[in-house]
């Protein structure tokens, strides 16, 4: 498992549709959005087209799969990884809060990992049910980040993983960033809120286990993320947390080759799956951007 989703390396699950993404979940996503020929599936922070890759192999000539995403590269990344196998797909440059498409012009759509970088997801989930007609089917998946599971054995990766947590939210704090890393639980009731009907909520494990001392480059990638990591906080409260961990990362590397076989390292995060149908009646409006709404006098 990437280092995308090491509790040392990263406060969030970043990155889960492109190296998470496997036959099992595959098949779950299928039943959940339950395509059929003709109709158009909108996929929400694409990334490097991962999805429409495999389903739409799955369902050749079937299924109209939009995606949209608002990073260009991963988007030139998917265009590229999809002339390479003849799929094709509608890709858009496209912020999850303003969808550029009219409303009730898709019959499902999923968005995996994304609401937790999205400061207003109630805005995200309005448009979604803007562009979904009645009855479409809408599949979240949003992590738990902030119940973590760790174990170490030394106990030293105990307190790497203390110190990573303090790094990382001290990072979060420094980018004054209002997005919740842990909506997971929260997506059912945000969804109903949105005139949704939620069909469904399933929960996934998302875990690395580790036993016997890691080879180096393991270590070395820790190493080379979190020294990133560092040298991105530049003079903050956050670079001497990093240091720190810069510290706890060392000894705990010294102590994980001196246990050798009986090293063990265990972690665990919960994904929240939600399955939802657009209701039949109109979608009630979008909230209001702050600051913009009218002041009673």
């Amino acid at each position: 498992m990437p280092r995308d989703i090491d509790a040392l390396t990263s406060f969030t699950l970043k990155h889960l549709r492109d190296r998470w993404w496997d036959a099992s979940f595959t098949a779950f996503l299928q039943d959940a959005l339950m395509p059929r020929p003709g109709e158009r599936v909108l996929d929400v922070g694409c990334g490097a087209g991962t999805a429409e890759l495999i389903l739409a192999a799955l369902q050749p000539g079937g299924v109209h799969f939009v995606g949209v995403d608002l990073v260009p590269s991963r988007l030139r990344d998917a265009r590229h990884a999809m002339r390479a196998q003849s799929i094709v797909a509608e890709l858009a440059a496209a912020d999850a809060a303003r969808l550029p498409f009219a409303p009730a012009s898709f019959d499902a759509a999923f968005a995996v990992a994304v609401l937790q970088h999205v400061p207003r997801p109630r805005e995200v989930l309005a448009n979604l049910r803007r562009i979904l007609r009645p009855g479409g089917r809408l599949v979240i998946a949003e992590p738990d980040n902030g119940a973590r599971y760790w174990f170490s054995e030394p106990a030293s990766g105990h307190e790497a993983f203390a110190r990573a947590a303090e790094f990382h939210s001290l990072l979060e704090e420094a980018s004054a960033d209002d997005a919740d890393r842990s909506i997971g639980p929260r997506v059912p009731r945000l969804v109903r809120a949105a005139g949704f009907e939620v069909l469904a909520v399933h929960l996934v494990p998302v875990s690395q286990t580790r036993v016997g001392a890691p080879v180096g480059r393991i270590w070395d990638d820790r190493r080379a993320a979190i020294a990133e990591a560092v040298r991105q906080a530049g003079d903050t409260p956050a670079a001497d947390a990093g240091r720190a961990l810069v510290t706890a990362l060392e000894r705990y590397a010294r102590e994980a080759a001196e246990a050798g076989p009986t090293f063990l390292e265990l972690q665990s995060t919960m994904l929240v799956v939600t399955i939802a149908q657009a209701g039949p009646e109109a979608p009630p409006p979008a909230p209001a951007p702050p600051g913009r709404g009218r002041r009673r006098g």
